[in-house]
């Protein structure tokens, strides 16, 4: 009995207990598992996290009332996670495919796929996860590219005026006065990715840890960037993929792997990385004084 969060609560506090006589598997279940905070490690010596064939995190932020990151990891060495998927159940972004738009009113209406009509419905009732359009990119309707001088609005630049939803199926964008010039009307059915999040909160983490293997991984979504790494000595990806599922434009709605800081190796290899939102591939090195 007991919830996800409860479940994994109790198997972390387990593991860490055992962990002081020696390496430890913490084995989750085969399906899919609903969490509302993250999985949080700190000050592991030789864990491995393990799934099945269908084990997937599904992190439930309407439930948690905001965006909130699916693992973090800190302090801990010779970390290693397999067969572990990641995806949320409220997307922090969606698609639209525009069914008319206004040149003089500056707007576009686009309709929702079915596939994200809870999506938008946890939108309209959690202001902390619908409450501001924070990307909005067209697509083009035959490559499923960004189009090139297509629309690029980011919540930072101001472009966007507002948005409506009409039920769970449709939004309207207007835009403002200062883009009239700048602003082509999309063409019917063209698509476009709307990101409710941007850097609110990265998929995975990795902080101030040594000797870390994730592999045979996929994120599917997360409100931020999907994988950072900070601080670290030796970090190894192998078949982590950043992958889009049906009606999807956009994995992670920041950069895709970003690590800052870190000593030893960086390896990523035979890694899918998908429509991230920025950088796919993004590895500092240095320091920076202000």
């Amino acid at each position: 009995a007991g919830t996800d969060d409860e479940k994994m609560t109790a198997a972390i506090a387990q593991a860490k207990e055992k962990n002081g006589g020696g390496e430890v598997k913490l084995k989750l279940p085969d399906r899919d598992v609903t969490l509302t905070a993250p999985v949080t490690l700190n000050g592991f010596n030789g864990l491995w996290v393990e799934g099945g064939e269908k084990t997937q995190l599904l992190i439930d932020c309407a439930q948690a009332g905001g965006w909130v990151g699916a693992i973090r990891a800190s302090n801990s060495k010779n970390l290693h996670f397999n067969s572990v998927d990641i995806d949320y159940a409220v997307l922090p972004a969606i698609t639209g495919i525009v069914t008319s738009s206004d040149a003089s009113a500056l707007s576009v209406t686009m309709s929702i796929p079915e596939s994200m009509h809870s999506t938008i419905a946890a939108y309209r009732s959690i202001h902390a996860l619908g409450g501001s359009i924070k990307s909005l990119i067209e697509y083009n309707r035959y490559t499923d590219a960004p189009a090139e001088g297509g629309i690029v609005a980011i919540h930072s630049d101001g472009i966007i005026k507002n948005f409506t939803f009409n039920g769970n199926e449709e939004i309207t964008v207007t835009f403002q006065e200062s883009y009239a010039q700048k602003f082509e009307a999309p063409v019917k059915n063209t698509p476009f990715a709307i990101g409710f999040a941007m850097y609110d909160n990265a998929g995975v983490s990795f902080s101030s840890c040594e000797n870390v293997y994730v592999e045979d991984c996929n994120l599917y979504a997360c409100p931020g960037m999907a994988c950072t790494v900070s601080s670290t000595t030796n970090f190894y990806a192998n078949r982590f993929n950043f992958a889009l599922k049906k009606d999807r434009f956009m994995t992670a709605t920041a950069d895709g792997f970003h690590a800052s800081l870190c000593l030893g190796e960086v390896k990523i290899t035979n890694s899918v990385l998908e429509n991230t939102h920025d950088d796919a591939l993004n590895i500092k090195s240095g320091y920076w004084y202000s």
